[in-house]
């Protein structure tokens, strides 16, 4: 599966475009729509890198010997991205039935862009696993089987936390992830609260 316009746009909704490198929440150098640099470096999270080291960090990796990338570089750097997060949830779904829908994937893909590690865990593993979580579940759900799914989503994405806090925009990434996932099916999900 490919990632639609609609998994494009939530992710580009929430990374922002920035051409100058900047320490991510956690204080990693990235560019771009969200395309970390290295997790070899750390710097004060969530500001703007000095014009020296953010010329460091681009010719390090090969992208600019001056502090700042082109629009274009922004764009093929998020497409790279995108393709590698792809197949990474293209794995997943060949392990599971091969039945996600393209919303479920599209929020896959946005969840796992952001944060690599929510797909290998035990929460993602018992959505996944759960043949109720895929559209062609045919049988009707009890009230107890629409709860159990909320929390299995709802603990599958609850993936709030930058540089050991609550952040509201994880909170509200989440939340739109969730509703993306769950859009037409029988179940849905609770919402995080910041």
């Amino acid at each position: 599966m490919k990632t639609s316009t609609t998994g494009i746009n939530l992710i580009k909704e929430f990374e922002n475009n920035r051409l100058f490198v900047y320490a991510d929440s956690n204080g990693y150098p990235t560019v771009g729509w969200g395309h970390l640099l290295t997790d070899q470096r750390k710097y004060t999270p969530d500001t703007k890198l000095s014009d020296e080291n953010s010329k460091y960090e681009l010719k390090k990796a090969g992208l600019s010997n001056t502090s700042s990338i082109t629009k274009d570089q922004a764009d093929k750097l998020l497409k790279s991205d995108i393709s590698t997060v792809e197949g990474l949830v293209n794995d997943k779904n060949k392990e599971y039935y091969n039945k996600m829908n393209q919303n479920q994937f599209d929020a896959l893909v946005s969840l796992t862009f952001n944060i690599p590690k929510a797909l290998k865990s035990d929460d993602m593993k018992k959505l996944l696993e759960c043949s109720m979580t895929y559209s062609d579940y045919g049988a009707p759900m009890s009230n107890a089987q629409l709860k159990e799914m909320a929390e299995r989503v709802t603990k599958a994405f609850t993936w709030t936390l930058a540089g050991g806090k609550r952040s509201k925009g994880l909170v509200n990434r989440r939340n739109k992830e969730m509703d993306l996932f769950c859009k037409g099916l029988k179940y849905s999900y609770n919402k995080i609260s910041y």
